[in-house]
């Protein structure tokens, strides 16, 4: 970038154009060639005592010194130059130079040894991310300033720039991958698991924006590009494929593999994060789950082999999947809803079977309405920082979950508009408002997945584009399922074929049925057990308090004096003297 004004000899300031202008008469007047516009740029730069291409090559060789003082240095100046204050374009590297960067960041964590400095690294290289996005303020405040503490406004084009950066890194992982050996793999397995974490809060920091969450996305998904006609040598010359771009041959699968591994964790230490400025606008709006897994449904619908299917599928989503399921069943029994019930009935009249007798469940105390807490919730889930943070929010910014609501066509909006006008909108945090933001946030996610089975661009596989329809059709009542006819793939079966598939379906749908019963009956009975002995608990503790008061009304709270006499006569009963 060059320079606004530059100083001339007699101490006047001119323009970049004046001065490159100078500089061209200067060396036609000596006989010399004129320069380039690139050259005239660097010279600029130069006589600013701005740092050109020229100087900024060494850098790469300080990255990559045996010596760990220069390695520190080195990194220390990284991290001032790209986190210097520059808005727009300005702050976004060339994909040349930024592979040249990459390349020297690279063997500067190859030449790091011992665990704890490896550790320290590679988190130091993860907040370049943050850095760049937001760099750090000034820490001189005046006293209106912290009084009055306004929240920091992140400049899209620094967030840009942050995802450029990221995507540089994992272009240099599926470039580098294959020279990585055995006893170097553990450390760079780390590096990309602080390298995912950095992505979530990037997100986490710009308040889950939706295109800068989108962007992420891309950058994971998105395969290497073609190079152009005078860089066919180097297939990495414009860039490498994301982490998740599994249709890539240029991706190595290991790194698809970790990447999924490692997806939920990440994401759970992203969201526990809450000393961050923009935090409190953050939490105010509900976590974009769908949104946020759509790099990997994307992977899903795209992997070549069965295995990779398999593997990406039970370490990253399905954990997802089978939480919100718990977390609806508990709720369930919680908020005495019978809306699965009705939806049974409706399922096996659309069968043809005859409806079962509707049970009338007690109607609960309000003192077993008490007994509800939400930390009881979160404990019988396996993640439960990623629904806690989908399913609840402040209520007073507006429902994300609501919005898509209305937007997703869906029967069950038919019974909720049959709803009493009189009845009372439950409160944000209540069992009833929980459950209800579970259902629609688990109907989102399995119609996200199906999106991504239909996604023409890139093309998907057509064999795992058909097992996540079937996972989509086995786990979605036809209540929840705006499509629940068959798809036009199954349309050209004959009618057999078409009569075999109905009856398979209402097979799996009535396992689901019966076992989705035996687990609330199971989960009603357990919650009905620990609500008695806690009030057992309870009626202990106040029995012993009356006892106490009782003892205290009649003078004996206090220790009992055996006088000689009654001592006499104690001794004499025990055989004692």
């Amino acid at each position: 970038m060059a320079p606004r004004t530059v100083k001339t000899s007699h101490g006047e300031a001119i323009g970049p154009l004046q001065a490159a202008e100078l500089i061209r008469v200067r060396r036609i007047a000596k006989g010399k060639t004129p320069l380039t516009p690139e050259e005239e740029e660097e010279e600029t730069a130069r006589q600013a005592g701005q740092p050109t291409a020229a100087d900024a090559l060494p850098l790469g060789k300080l990255l990559a010194s045996t010596e760990k003082r220069i390695r520190d240095g080195a990194i220390r100046s990284l991290a001032a130059f790209l986190s210097r204050p520059s808005t727009g374009d300005s702050a976004v590297i060339a994909p040349a130079e930024m592979a040249k960067l990459w390349k020297g960041i690279f063997y500067c964590f190859w030449m790091s040894d011992k665990p704890l400095v490896q550790q320290a690294l590679a988190t130091e290289l993860a907040q370049l991310v943050l850095r760049i996005a937001k760099p750090p303020q000034s820490k001189k405040r005046s006293s209106t300033s912290v009084e009055e503490e306004e929240e920091v406004v992140i400049d899209p084009g620094r967030v840009d720039s942050a995802i450029a950066f990221l995507q540089g890194f994992w272009a240099a992982m599926a470039r580098e991958w294959p020279m990585i050996d055995k006893h170097r793999v553990d450390k760079y397995l780390l590096l990309m698991r602080r390298f995912t974490g950095a992505g979530f809060q990037l997100c986490h920091l710009t308040g889950w924006n939706a295109p800068a969450i989108a962007r992420l996305n891309e950058v994971l998904s998105a395969a290497s590009p073609a190079p152009g006609a005078s860089q066919d040598a180097d297939p990495f010359a414009n860039g490498g494929p994301g982490p998740l771009a599994v249709q890539d041959i240029k991706l190595p699968d290991s790194i698809s593999y970790h990447v999924a591994d490692i997806w939920v964790d990440e994401l759970q230490k992203a969201l526990a994060i809450t000393d961050e400025p923009s935090s409190s606008a953050s939490s105010s709006r509900a976590v974009p789950l769908p949104e946020l897994f759509q790099p990997i449904m994307n992977a899903l619908a795209r992997s070549t082999l069965p295995k990779m299917y398999d593997r990406i599928l039970q370490s990253s989503l399905q954990p997802l999947l089978d939480d919100l399921q718990k977390a609806i069943e508990f709720l369930d029994v919680i908020a005495g809803d019978d809306d699965d019930d009705e939806d049974d009935d409706e399922e096996e009249k659309a069968e043809g079977h005859v409806s079962r007798p509707k049970r009338k469940a007690p109607k609960a105390t309000d003192e077993e309405e008490n007994d509800f807490d939400i930390d009881e919730l979160w404990e019988t889930l396996d993640h439960p920082s990623l629904l806690q943070s989908a399913l609840t929010f402040d209520a007073s910014s507006g429902s994300v979950n609501e919005d898509n609501t209305s937007a997703r066509p869906s029967k069950r909006s038919k019974t909720l508009k049959s709803a009493p006008k009189e009845a009372e909108s439950p409160s944000p945090s209540s069992p009833q408002a929980l459950l209800t933001r579970a259902r629609t946030l688990r109907v989102d996610l399995y119609l996200a997945l199906r999106a991504a089975a239909r996604t023409p661009s890139p093309p998907t596989n057509p064999a795992r584009a058909r097992s996540l329809e079937k996972l989509v059709r086995t786990n979605l009542s036809p209540t929840e399922d705006p499509e629940p006819q068959l798809s036009t793939q199954e349309g050209v079966l004959s009618e057999a074929a078409r009569k075999a598939i109905e009856k398979k379906r209402r097979m799996e749908r009535a396992k689901a049925r019966i076992l989705r019963r035996k687990r609330n009956v199971e989960m009603q009975t357990a919650i009905m057990r620990k609500a008695a002995s806690r009030r057992a608990a309870k009626a202990k503790v106040n029995s012993q308090r009356r006892a106490d008061a009782a003892k205290a009304k009649m003078g004996m709270d206090g220790p009992v004096v055996i006088g000689p006499s009654l001592s006499k006569k104690l001794g004499r009963r025990t055989g004692k003297k």
